[in-house]
């Protein structure tokens, strides 16, 4: 699966080009279906062709926009290594595409800006969370979602325990470390400066985790506190719970040894922990919500909401994930005017209404049909 952040859905929103394809389609993982999942796109393929010219886009620009799908459908590596779902971006300036752990409905988008909609959930702020897979011999940290995990590269973070310790002052080693030749028929003595056995060893553990601690804190959300799940063996949990400076640490965590469990293993113990304080926070927005009337100014409206976003002016906005409202924006932006049935220049302005959120550092929360609060086909929460 190929990772997408919010810097990924900044840059396609972004996108100039008077011609921006978006297709969203279901895949399959089983190779076995990969000839049907073919065919399905090179119909999308055609249906872009045949829509360009209609809206007079000239042929050459055509030809650069779809160029890009005639080569994927010829890699066979690609169609060996799907996912659920599929999502293209076309332009004159290229193409990108996102293996994702999503299903969608199948549909093809061509307006002067890309649809991000149905990924938002990928990116979801409230959604998100970390991994902390953690033992001696190891470090990983990963970037996880609802759907999926990723392996974050770490920095300033030590690799294991002995790349954390070998920092420490000379004598300060040796006092922990000095190990003595071992005695005819016997076994290696150690040299103590502080104690012996099992609290130098507690010491060392403890050193080493604060270098964890301290390592992570650069990738770290440090204007919300994001989950973050710890996966390791009982006795480091213990440690780390007293060095942790991170708010967000989850009581709970994954109990064992993390080194040889994948990322997809790790996310599938790692969410259960997490899924409750999200159904909470999303529960929680929506009552904030519910509770704003006679206080601060929301809308059921698309129009107003669409126009509001626009102005930067959305904090929390509610959109249903699977469905479209065709319509246009005034010019200056101050009024949206929907349409019954797509007519030439529409844009889908629940996209436009999630992708301006966001650029305005708004939060987007895409629900099901009958989670988006109040009787309109979208719900937001206005800026004072």
């Amino acid at each position: 699966m190929d990772a997408v952040d919010r810097n990924i859905l900044r840059t396609l929103n972004r996108s100039t080009t008077p011609h921006a394809v978006s297709i969203y389609m279901t895949t399959h993982r089983d190779t076995q279906r990969e000839r049907e999942d073919r065919i399905r796109l090179k119909n999308h393929l055609r249906y872009v062709e045949h829509t360009l010219d209609d809206m007079g886009c000239p042929r050459y620009d055509t030809a650069r926009i779809i160029q890009p799908i005639g080569a994927l459908l010829d890699e066979r590596p690609f169609w060996q290594c799907l996912a659920d779902g599929l999502a293209l971006f076309l332009g004159t300036e290229g193409m990108r595409f996102f293996r994702t752990p999503i299903r969608f409905d199948d549909f093809v988008h061509i307006a002067d800006r890309y649809h991000i909609t149905p990924l938002i959930p990928l990116v979801h702020r409230e959604g998100q969370f970390h991994i902390l897979a953690l033992s001696k011999n190891k470090v990983r940290l990963f970037r996880a979602n609802q759907y999926e995990a990723h392996e974050v590269t770490l920095i300033h973070a030590p690799k294991n325990m002995q790349d954390a310790l070998r920092y420490d002052d000379p004598e300060k080693q040796y006092q922990f470390h000095t190990r003595t030749p071992p005695r005819p028929g016997g076994r290696h003595a150690v040299s103590h400066g502080h104690g012996v056995g099992i609290d130098d060893e507690k010491t060392n553990i403890e050193r080493y985790l604060h270098r964890v601690d301290k390592g992570i804190q650069s990738v770290l959300p440090d204007d919300v506190h994001e989950p973050l799940v710890l996966a390791c063996a009982e006795p480091i949990q213990a440690i780390y719970a007293e060095v942790n400076s991170y708010p967000g640490l989850v009581e709970t965590h994954v109990n064992g040894n993390p080194d040889t469990l994948n990322a997809q293993t790790l996310w599938s113990r790692a969410w259960p922990l997490v899924e409750p304080l999200w159904t909470a926070r999303q529960r929680e927005a929506v009552e904030r919500y519910q509770n704003a009337a006679g206080t601060k100014p929301t809308s059921n409206e698309i129009g107003t909401i669409t126009s509001k976003a626009v102005q930067g002016e959305v904090e929390t906005l509610f959109v249903p994930a699977r469905e479209r409202i065709w319509g246009t924006l005034t010019t200056d932006g101050s009024q949206a005017i929907v349409h019954e049935a797509r007519e030439a220049g529409d844009q889908d302005l629940l996209n436009l209404a999630a992708v301006e959120t966001l650029k305005h550092d708004g939060t987007v929360f895409c629900l099901e049909r009958d989670l988006v609060p109040g009787d309109g086909p979208a719900a937001a929460l206005f800026r004072c």
